[in-house]
């Protein structure tokens, strides 16, 4: 089916892109209304998915500028309760922040098999209400992040990580990340799964918890063939599948490390799908060896280095912010230049002109 996605986050747009391309559908991106109306004539879409609000502007005058005879259905980004119009059939229904690969998939799928109407999915309905506790207070909600530019995102879907940490820690920080990217998760954990869910505030996230014998309804964490089975076939129903291992350590430790290595490799070797991997591990179980080996598919993930480009992207922007009001400030007489440094050294001044106020 002929896509289009109009909204003015390029990440958002790319998400949305690559999910539907994987699903064979021809994409086309605009971010803003004025390029999307071009588009529309040009493209000719079945389907528009559109942010409620594009760059300040209310989409819904883009949409009223669509003729309805035209058959074009509509989908609408939203962070909030969005209702859909009642005198707006073709608006068929509301994909909220966010989302992942089904929330996208779902419906142009039921729209490509001719749906007129779709069905309410839990967690997106319009009535969507914080949990009652005692007393009849509300539990707040938590705000969740919007994706980052491409250029921001330190984090991509589609690369792996090894996470060099004592305690797991880092790797939900890591794996958190990936969530606004539309992904679905699975973890591989010595915890429960309400603990996982929690640490990464994702009640979707699919938890396989092991033990050293499999105990309490729990997966034996020696089975690896058995493990990498169920690992393999979540990446295979997943379009975006993102797979952790929040403590290697203890699965060294009771498999040994060639065998808990092979796991890792095997996993990579065992299929061409794009998918991303995050693992914690102790630095010092592994040899010069294991670590180039490991390199082959996964970048090191130092916090520190990542945290230190983070805060000299955000000095950058800075910089930008104040040349660029510099150069708008009308009261700015001085006829200050803008300088490409936060801090820079004061001009020197000539030894001549010192010499003459001292005298």
């Amino acid at each position: 089916m002929k896509v289009l996605v109009v909204n003015d986050n390029p990440a958002i747009n790319t998400i949305i892109e690559e999910i539907l391309n994987d699903d064979g559908h021809e994409i086309y991106g605009a971010t803003k209304l004025d390029d999307a109306e071009i588009v529309m004539e040009a493209f000719r879409p079945e389907v528009v998915i559109i942010e409620e609000v594009v760059d300040g502007e209310d989409a819904m005058s883009f949409i009223d500028k669509i003729d309805p005879e035209s058959g074009v259905k509509i989908l609408m980004l939203t962070n909030g309760k969005k209702m859909i119009p009642k005198d707006k059939p073709m608006i068929l229904g509301v994909i909220r922040k966010p989302f992942k690969a089904a929330d996208i998939l779902d419906p142009i799928r039921l729209i490509r098999d001719g749906a007129t109407s779709l069905p309410a999915k839990s967690g997106q309905s319009d009535d969507k209400k914080g949990k009652k506790h005692f007393f009849g207070f509300r539990k707040q909600e938590t705000k969740k992040e919007e994706p980052k530019d491409d250029e921001d995102n330190i984090i991509r879907f589609g690369q792996s990580y090894a996470v060099y940490e004592d305690i797991p820690k880092s790797v939900y920080t890591v794996t958190k990340e990936f969530i606004p990217q539309g992904v679905d998760i699975i973890v591989l954990s010595f915890d429960r799964k309400k603990t996982i869910q929690t640490y990464l505030s994702d009640e979707n996230a699919e938890v396989i918890t092991v033990t050293p014998k499999g105990r309490y309804g729990t997966e034996d964490a020696t089975m690896l063939g058995t493990l990498m089975a169920k690992i393999m076939a979540f990446i295979d129903k997943s379009v975006r599948p993102v797979v952790v291992i929040d403590n290697f350590t203890k699965m060294i430790e009771i498999n040994e490390i060639n065998r808990a290595l092979m796991l890792v490799c095997q996993i990579f070797t065992g299929t061409e799908k794009k998918f991303s991997m995050v693992l914690s591990v102790r630095e010092n179980q592994f040899t010069d060896k294991d670590k180039v080996l490991l390199s082959k598919y996964m970048e090191r993930y130092n916090f520190e280095l990542e945290k230190a480009e983070e805060e000299r992207r955000l000095a950058e922007k800075l910089n930008e912010k104040m040349n660029e009001d510099l150069n708008a400030d009308p009261k700015n007489d001085l006829n200050i230049e803008p300088k490409n440094e936060l801090y820079s050294e004061p001009p020197e001044v000539p030894e001549e002109t010192l010499k003459e106020e001292i005298e």
